[in-house]
């Protein structure tokens, strides 16, 4: 990138989880096939924002007695840093209703319509995204 011409000093850059709440902010979403969908993320709010949204509106297994959600919708922390922040997301119906697939279309309408990433990538299978504003 322009205007970077020399190693930055190792001891003055924030934990990870601190850095990552800065822009620009890169998010990859994978769909594993018909049962999961993977988002990895590095803005820790945007995975829980879709976490929250996805679990609020997912419908329950009505064929089963305990009617659990009929995704498993899953965040998973970061290797990275002291406090609690999340770089994955998953989504799965494995183990679950045959009949019930997962598909990434609704993940990627809220990525680019709601929160305003834009499209770097796709092929079919993976897409990638980019947000270089903040979030307010």
């Amino acid at each position: 990138m322009p205007g970077f011409t020399a190693m930055p000093d190792l001891s003055s850059q924030p934990q990870p989880d601190k850095l990552l709440l800065e822009p620009p902010y890169h998010l990859v979403v994978y769909g594993g096939g018909k049962t999961s969908v993977e988002v990895q993320c590095s803005h820790s709010p945007t995975l829980e924002f879709l976490a929250g949204y996805l679990k609020r509106y997912c419908k329950t297994n009505n064929q089963d007695v305990r009617r659990p959600p009929v995704v498993d919708i899953q965040l998973h922390q970061s290797m990275f840093g002291f406090g609690v922040s999340y770089d994955r997301l998953t989504l799965s119906v494995e183990g679950r209703n045959p009949d019930h697939l997962v598909s990434p279309m609704l993940i990627l309408s809220i990525v680019e319509g709601v929160l305003g990433y834009e499209s770097i990538s796709g092929n079919g299978s993976s897409w990638t995204f980019r947000r270089n504003v903040g979030f307010k």
